[in-house]
C-alpha cells in the first residue's frame, strides 16, 4: 500500500476531508504514485525507531527538544536591543553545531544584520513566519533578502572576512527558524538523510541538488500523523521529556530524529 503525501496545514484551511487512519487523503493505490511513499515500509521502520526510544541510546537526542523553548521564550521583534533578543533564543547544554561549525556561522551572519538595519531585519523574520503565505515563497524572500543585506554590509566593509551570510546552504538554518517559531509544523531539514529516506520508503526521488523544503515539511507532517498511529511510540517520546527543559507539545523535531536514525546519519552536522 502506497500512501499520498499531502499538506496537513492545507487540508485545516480548505476542510478537505483526512482518511482516520492516516490522517492523510484516501488516495490509496497499488503501486508508487508521483508523491507517495511505501506505507509497509515506513510502520516497520517506526518498528524499529518505537524500540530504539525504549533503549538507553533513546536518551541520547534529547538535546534537541531542548531547541524551540528558549526561542519561544526571548522571541520578540518589538524588543529594543533586537540583536541581543535574537542571540538569547540560540541555547542548547549539548551543542552550538546547529548554528556555528566549521565554515558555517550564520548567527554571526544574522548579528551583522541586525546592526546595519535592525527593523530591516525584523520585517525579514515577520515574512518568513506569515503562515498564511506559502512556504517556499517565504524561504526564498528570506534568503533573497540576506543576500541583499550582505551585499550592503560588504559594500560598507570591503575587508570583512564575511562574504556568506550561510543561510542558504541546504537552508538549514532556515528551517531551524521555522522549527523553533513552529515546532509542531516544521522540522530541522537533515538533506542528506531526508533523500535516504525517500529511497527507503518508494518515494520520487529529489530531482536535483537543491533542497526541496515544502515537499519536506509535508512529509514530515505525514509522517508525524503515522507516528500517531503507532501504539506507545509519541507516549515513549514524551516519557523521555523533562517538562522544565524539553519542549512538550507536538513536535515535529520527533520526525527528524526517526529520519537520522534510520538513515544512520548524525542529528548534528
Amino acid at each position: 500500500i502506497f500512501i499520498e503525501i499531502t499538506n496537513s496545514q492545507e487540508n485545516r484551511k480548505t476542510g478537505k476531508q483526512e482518511n482516520r487512519t492516516t490522517g492523510q487523503q484516501d488516495h490509496r493505490t497499488t503501486g508508487p504514485q508521483k508523491n507517495s511513499m511505501n506505507l509497509k515500509t515506513i510502520r516497520e521502520k517506526l518498528a524499529d525507531f518505537s524500540s530504539y526510544l525504549d533503549s538507553p541510546e533513546g536518551s541520547d537526542a534529547l538535546f534537541l527538544y531542548e531547541l524551540p523553548q528558549p526561542f519561544q521564550q526571548h522571541w520578540n521583534l518589538e524588543a529594543s536591543d533586537k540583536k541581543a533578543m535574537y542571540l538569547s533564543c540560540f541555547q542548547n547544554s549539548h551543542t552550538r553545531r546547529f548554528w556555528k561549525r566549521e565554515a558555517f556561522r550564520p548567527l554571526e551572519a544574522m548579528t551583522l544584520f541586525w546592526e546595519l538595519d535592525a527593523d530591516y531585519t525584523a520585517n525579514m523574520f515577520r515574512d518568513l513566519f506569515r503562515e498564511a503565505l506559502p512556504v517556499d515563497g517565504r524561504i526564498g524572500r528570506f534568503v533573497f533578502h540576506c543576500d541583499q543585506m550582505l551585499a550592503i554590509y560588504r559594500k560598507a566593509n570591503p575587508s570583512s572576512i564575511f562574504n556568506s551570510h550561510y543561510h542558504e546552504q541546504d537552508y538549514w538554518m532556515v528551517s531551524l527558524y521555522l522549527t523553533m517559531q513552529f515546532p509542531g509544523e516544521y522540522a530541522l531539514y537533515p538533506d542528506k538523510a531526508f533523500r535516504k529516506n525517500l529511497e527507503f520508503f518508494q518515494a520520487k526521488p529529489m530531482p536535483t541538488s537543491m533542497p526541496d523544503l515544502e515537499r519536506y515539511f509535508k512529509v514530515a507532517r505525514t509522517l508525524y500523523k503515522l507516528m500517531e498511529n503507532e501504539a506507545d511510540l509519541i507516549e515513549k517520546h514524551q516519557n523521555r521529556l523533562q517538562p522544565n527543559r524539553h519542549y512538550t507539545d507536538r513536535c515535529l523535531l520527533l520526525v527528524y530524529e526517526f529520519l537520522c536514525f534510520t538513515a544512520d546519519e548524525r542529528l548534528v552536522p
